[in-house]
């Protein structure tokens, strides 16, 4: 966390100079000029909205288990984002369990386990929103045009759905952790995963789902201004970045891994040029680090990391 405190700035500012001295980019600061402040404004609250859902899937989850805030959850939320979207090889991450620990009193198995099934949560929403994109894309003119994007898009649509009833039926049948004394540490972690699973209710998956939309859709929309280009196009550059986040092996903030995962989306989509999409996608990536960090460093000050064990849901041990 003190690391991404310098280091943060640090990669903004080299990143600035970096977009600034691209060659071939005067036609993206027309766009950005053209944009206003109006249109900044509304992408920053796209940006932190989906902050807060994220921080209401916390709430979700952890309310009914150990009683957690919506506030608290917020703040951890933007934390956790600052470290992963900061920290190479997705070290940032363990800044989940540690702030868990610290401000919750949370075990690491427990929270570890937690945060094993909200990045698989997280996958499983991306890949669906892919496969609704790949329909979009195979339908070309139009929708009707064939008969096979439609029937991709229903199929991935009620694959999603049957996973999550599923998910909430083995979450109801799922027994209270095994935290007898001497039981093999396997045991332990096997039973704080079911723990999480539990905690996978079908609102955890409706703010996990509207969180990716918010986000995708005011990245998309922003991509697809600056590249001059359709909003299928700004959606598939936004998918293909975020995208690009599950790569085990990446530079600090995703440098590089994300612009071009970006810019291979916004091919697919339609958009004319690579070099314009590679400096599109940097825009939008140094705009979304700003706005991430400016949320954590709200979320440092407004309230320290504190080791406070939060009260355990009845019924449960």
């Amino acid at each position: 966390m003190r690391l991404s405190r310098w280091l943060g700035p640090a990669l903004l500012l080299a990143g600035t100079i970096l977009l600034l001295r691209w060659p071939g980019a005067s036609d993206l600061w027309q766009r950005v000029d053209r944009l206003g402040p109006g249109s900044w404004l509304l992408a920053v609250l796209g940006l932190l909205g989906s902050h807060g859902l994220r921080a209401l899937r916390l709430h979700a989850e952890w309310q009914p288990r150990r009683g957690a805030r919506r506030l608290e959850c917020l703040r951890v939320a933007l934390l956790h984002s600052a470290a992963v979207n900061l920290l190479p090889l997705r070290s940032g991450e363990l800044g989940f369990p540690w702030l868990l620990w610290r401000r919750w009193g949370v075990p690491v198995v427990e929270s570890a386990s937690s945060l094993l099934w909200m990045r698989a949560q997280d996958a499983l929403v991306l890949v669906w929103l892919g496969a609704l994109s790949a329909a979009a894309l195979l339908a070309g003119g139009g929708p009707l045009s064939s008969p096979w994007p439609p029937l991709l898009a229903a199929a991935a649509t009620l694959a999603f759905l049957g996973l999550i009833s599923r998910t909430a039926a083995w979450s109801v049948a799922a027994p209270a952790p095994w935290t007898r004394p001497g039981a093999p540490r396997w045991r332990a972690l096997v039973a704080a995963f079911r723990a999480a699973l539990a905690g996978a209710s079908p609102l955890t998956w409706a703010w996990c789902v509207a969180n990716w939309v918010l986000k995708l859709g005011t990245l998309g929309a922003l991509m697809a201004v600056l590249l001059d280009g359709p909003m299928l196009a700004g959606w598939c550059a936004a998918l293909g970045g975020e995208g690009a986040a599950a790569l085990p092996v990446q530079a600090p903030a995703g440098f590089g891994t994300y612009e071009a995962a970006a810019a291979l989306g916004a091919r697919l989509g339609g958009a004319a040029a690579t070099e314009q999409a590679l400096v599109a996608a940097l825009a939008v990536h140094l705009f979304t680090i700003a706005v991430t960090l400016a949320g954590a460093l709200w979320a440092s000050l407004s309230g320290g990391p504190h080791a406070r064990p939060l009260r355990r849901a009845a019924g449960r041990s």
